[in-house]
């Protein structure tokens, strides 16, 4: 009997991690504004990094979600800022410099290879960065 147990006969019934999950019903709003993109060189690609401001402290998972499933459009590739907001009745204080949150995101050769700009957005303002 052939007894090895291979990745695709693993059961279909686990949902998918986070990250794969349809980033179009993700509840995460926006997060305020971006205060600066960088784009690093790393092997086999490229780094995104994203700081911005929160509106208020206590917000929590914050991300670049890709748009377009990360294929680029008119070789724009475009990713929305986004953080969970700190759950109802915990205390808050109004945003400010100090509350600054950071996100990151690998980019592979065989995408930037397609991209000609890199657009993050925000709620109050996005950033780009050409290649």
């Amino acid at each position: 009997k052939n007894r090895h147990v291979k990745p695709l006969n693993y059961p279909t019934n686990i949902p998918p991690p986070l990250e794969a999950r349809n980033r179009r019903r993700d509840p995460r709003p926006l997060m305020e504004q971006i205060t600066t993109l960088d784009i690093e060189p790393s092997p086999g690609g490229a780094l995104i990094r994203v700081s911005g401001i929160a509106p208020t402290t206590g917000y929590y998972g914050v991300d670049l979600l890709e748009v377009n499933e990360g294929v680029p459009v008119g070789g724009i590739l475009t990713y929305h800022f986004v953080a969970a907001p700190p759950p109802e009745g915990r205390p808050v204080t109004p945003g400010g410099q100090t509350l600054q949150v950071v996100a990151a995101k690998f980019v592979s050769e065989q995408v930037l290879a397609q991209t000609t700009e890199i657009l993050v957005i925000a709620e109050r303002n996005a950033r780009t960065a050409k290649r």
